[in-house]
């Protein structure tokens, strides 16, 4: 079981979520928790999303098959792994 299992629901917001996990990995860098990001995608990837999978390895990808509005994207990104913590991570 992880730690903490974060969530982010993607809408072409590539760079917005390229800066966060840049900011959420460095903080959390020496913390020695067990943390698993999912990334919902609601635009399809239509801004490149799958691209920060190479930058941010261990980020998972969900594709939902199209945008399922924001509630049933968390949703599925919290089922995707069991952890302590849930974080739905919104900006």
């Amino acid at each position: 079981m992880r730690d903490i299992n974060i969530v982010i629901v993607n809408w072409k917001m590539k760079n917005d979520i390229d800066r966060c996990l840049g900011s959420l990995f460095a903080d959390a860098k020496d913390g020695g928790l067990d943390i698993i990001v999912h990334i919902i995608d609601n635009s399809r990837n239509a801004d490149g999303v799958k691209e920060l999978l190479e930058k941010y390895v261990g980020v998972k990808y969900i594709d939902p098959g199209g945008n399922i509005g924001f509630g049933k994207a968390q949703n599925l990104g919290f089922k995707s792994a069991e952890a302590k913590f849930y974080l739905a991570l919104n900006f």
